[in-house]
């Protein structure tokens, strides 16, 4: 049976669990649906000694008994950030990726129907260049908070290698406006498709016995983050403003070189994905000032678990946040944070009225439905030429 190949630049492995989680569970997500996954994600073993470490091929299964490979080829890299040398050396590093995804596919006898990127560089990129050499359906999810399209190449030479492409799938109308205003892809070539979570791992427990659970104060009013602990998620910005406020304590689930430690501070460090339900759970409202996002996973397993939202108000968000279930502030301005706090604090029905808009939008970002309907789309988008792949029809 021929397979669909998810190209990954990172992945969970068993130094870092909890990294890129998102990918893992869309790649058992096509695996559940009816699709033999293999997932290529090369490792750079210059860049992270750990690397170096990883089985070149795993193999794991799903809750529901289907398998889902992993392979790990290894290549060089030059690094990807926006910094001196941008093009020459994000160009060597695609290329040394793409060597490696094409080993892969003969050393592991890997025979793709589809190439699925996830993010626009290496990974999109590289399916692009594979469809052109192989003549395999190639798609690419963009998923970034910033379009560095133009710095890694310029957009007319990504025009050129996106020309390949079947589709685009764009996690918000934010990443489909970055796009379609650079020109490296066309209207009618791209899907927007929020992103999901698991609804049978993410939703709401009961607060008091999960917070017997981290042992934190059943009474008292918390509000939370999960994301990494840097600037552009705003764990400090988070951190003035419930200091600021009488009774309000605050917890922040992840790691990054921001320490928002404080006496107010129930948590300041990293979560394991599987007991994330429980953390927010124990949260009486979701804060994340966050600067920058293509489309926020933790939001929406915060949204799953029937949280009110306090975010951002900036285009990133309005996909999956509104009047119904959030209040979206400037994240800059920790007057304005801490005066949503505040009013979700006193106001009950407030809280209670913006929790029910979150579970009522909670279906709408079920994994398994995005995930289908992605499927469904990119069957159209290839005339059909999938339906080899399924052992069954895929249906939202």
């Amino acid at each position: 049976m021929k397979q669909l190949v998810i190209l990954a630049n990172k992945y969970p492995n068993e130094f870092d669990p909890n990294i890129n989680v998102f990918t893992q569970q869309t790649a058992w997500t096509f695996a559940d649906l009816g699709y033999e996954c293999v997932v290529v994600c090369p490792s750079a073993v210059n860049l992270n000694k750990t690397n170096r470490k990883l089985p070149l091929e795993t193999v794991e299964m799903t809750e529901q008994g289907n398998n889902v490979r992993i392979v790990r080829p290894r290549y060089l890299s030059m690094g990807q950030r926006p910094g001196p040398l941008n093009k020459q050396r994000v160009s060597f590093t695609v290329s040394n990726y793409v060597g490696a995804a094409n080993k892969a596919l003969r050393d592991f006898s890997i025979d793709p129907a589809l190439f699925f990127g996830e993010f626009l560089c290496p990974c999109g990129v590289a399916a692009a260049k594979l469809s052109k050499t192989t003549g395999v359906p190639s798609f690419f999810q963009s998923g970034e908070g910033l379009y560095f399209g133009d710095r890694y190449f310029g957009n007319d030479a990504l025009a050129k290698v996106f020309d390949s492409l079947c589709g685009v799938v764009a996690v918000s109308q934010n990443n489909r406006d970055y796009l379609l205003h650079a020109g490296v892809v066309k209207p009618k070539q791209v899907l927007i498709s929020p992103n999901g979570c698991r609804g049978d791992r993410f939703y709401p427990r009961d607060k008091k016995a999960s917070r017997r659970l981290l042992g934190w104060d059943e009474n008292a009013f918390v509000v939370g983050m999960v994301g990494r602990l840097e600037t552009e998620k705003g764990p400090l910005r988070l951190k003035q403003a419930a200091e600021s406020l009488d009774a309000v304590y605050f917890a922040c689930a992840g790691k990054g070189p921001q320490d928002p430690s404080c006496e107010r501070c129930l948590n300041a460090g990293p979560v394991d994905n599987s007991e994330l339900p429980i953390f927010l759970s124990a949260l009486d409202a979701f804060v994340l000032p966050t600067q920058i996002e293509g489309c926020c996973t933790a939001i929406v397993e915060a949204i799953s678990c029937g949280l009110p939202i306090i975010s951002a108000d900036r285009s990133f968000n309005y996909d999956i946040c509104g009047d119904d279930n959030s209040i979206l502030v400037d994240p800059d301005d920790i007057n304005a944070i801490a005066t949503a706090i505040a009013r979700l604090r006193d106001d009950g029905e407030l809280r209670a009225r913006l929790a029910q808009g979150s579970l009522d939008r909670a279906p709408r970002l079920e994994l398994r439905k995005r995930v289908a309907s992605i499927a469904n789309w990119m069957d159209m988008m290839t005339n059909g030429a999938l339906a080899t792949c399924k052992v069954g029809a895929v249906n939202v």
